[in-house]
This record gives C-alpha cells, structure tokens and sequence, in this order.
C-alpha cells in the first residue's frame, strides 16, 4: 500500500499552462515576415484570406498562442508557401510560379496549353474562348518559375508563353519563354506602349501572334518580319489586345543545337 501512494507522492513535473500555450517567438516573427512578403499590410487580411479569426490570427503573430496544424495549412495556402516552412522555417522562400497559357509555333502562332480539360485543344476553342483564356492564366495546369524579383503577388498577375520554333529566330528562340502581363481585351491600343517592342498580338479573330510590333498613328500596327516570318500589317479594329513581353527567360544555348 505504502508503494503505491509513493507513487503519487511525486508527480512528474507540469509545463504551466500559460507556458503552454504560448507560440515562439520565431514562429511569430515568421510569420509575419511571410505575411508581408505575400502582399498582405495587415494581420487582418491574411486572416480573411486564409479563412482564420481575425483575434487568433492576432494570436499567432504576437506569439501569444501556438500555430496549430490545421490553422498552419490554412494560412501557408494562403501565403504561398508550405506548412512546413511557417511553422519550422525550413526554406525561406518558396518558387513563384506564372501559369504558362500558350506556345508559339510555325509561321508565328500561339497556339493554348495548360488547359483545364486536358482533353480540349485550342484548334477546338471558338474565337472568344481563345481570347480570354489568353487574358486570364489564372486556371492554367501548367506552371513555370517567375522572373527574379517577381513577388507572389506580382506573380499572379503574369502569363507565360513558351517558344517552340525556329522560325522567328533570333528574335525569338526555341526553349525560350516570354512573360507578359495580361489585361482585359478592349480594343484600345497604347501606341506609346507598344511602339518598336516585343509584344503578344491578340486579333477579333482570335488568333495570338509573338512579333515585334509597330505602331501608326492610324491605328493600325505592323508585325515587323523575323525569321522566315513576313512582315505583316493589322488594320485598326482588327486587334483587341496588344501586350508587351516584359521579360523573356532565354533558353540554355545547347538545346536549341
């Protein structure tokens, strides 16, 4: 009997509640490092974002309670990186990655890719279909690492097409790819814009062309020639948006011999 209470009489030591429950003060820090990289200026955005209360999202970035699993994989989607990363800090950063929408092929035509029914091809899309998909990579199965610098949020609002082709050589060159930022199509051209650049040409009719563009004050614009590619001359109306490739990702010289 008298075992047994001396079993008792020294209970193993507690952690204090209150210790507990408090988080660390690296995983805070973190966290709203993250935060801040991700675009959010308030703990209450990223809150709303990731589906958390606003006051234990609060919680977590004071450090005044413990990021738990469930609420880690909530808020790390919503910042763009990994569980782990929030919680145990092991990358600093994840990829940022633009959703690649199109190739361009023979004779200079973009031609979609990374559709969502993987079954569809662009041959299949009507005019308008083609237009926005091109206007939109946000549903795109295909992805690709972002140009330097480029934050998530930045990131999203890029569009990829990658070059298939020798054909507009040395303009453009196989394996290389051209980031753009896509806008709602309107029809209005900026001539200042666009004028002696690099652009994603997309017409009423749907087709998307890659070319060095001109601009007249007509309104109209030619596409310079490149390769074996002829120079070829749009009439005002025709063409619904005029993008400028920002930034193209060259391709590593050996495997395009």
């Amino acid at each position: 009997m008298s075992d047994a209470i001396a079993l008792f009489d020294d209970p193993p030591p507690r952690v204090p509640r209150a210790t507990r429950r408090r988080g660390t003060p690296d995983q805070a820090r973190r966290l709203k490092r993250l935060r801040e990289e991700a675009g959010f200026p308030t703990a209450a955005s990223a809150a709303a974002a990731a589906g958390i209360n606003q006051a234990t999202y609060h919680h977590y970035e004071n450090g005044f309670r413990p990021i738990t699993q469930r609420a880690a994989k909530k808020i790390a989607e919503a910042l763009g990186v990994s569980p782990a990363v929030l919680l145990f800090g092991q990358r600093l950063h994840s990829p940022v990655e633009v959703g690649i929408v199109g190739s361009l092929g023979s004779q200079g035509i973009v031609a979609p890719l990374g559709l969502p029914n993987r079954g569809a091809s662009g041959a299949e899309m009507d005019a308008q279909a083609r237009i926005a998909w091109f206007a939109d990579p946000s549903d795109s199965g295909l992805r690709t690492a972002a140009p330097p610098g480029v934050t998530r949020e930045t990131g999203r609002q890029l569009a990829a097409i990658t070059v298939d082709t020798q054909d507009a050589m040395p303009v453009f060159c196989p394996g290389d790819e051209l980031f753009y930022r896509p806008t709602k199509p309107s029809g209005l051209i900026n001539a200042t814009k666009i004028h002696n650049r690099r652009c994603i040409v997309v017409t009423v009719d749907g087709e998307v062309l890659a070319r060095i563009v001109i601009a007249h004050a007509d309104g109209s614009i030619t596409l310079l020639a490149c390769g074996v590619l002829a120079a070829r001359r749009l009439a005002p109306g025709t063409v619904v948006s005029v993008w400028p490739i920002l930034w193209t990702k060259h391709a590593d010289p050996a495997e395009i011999l």
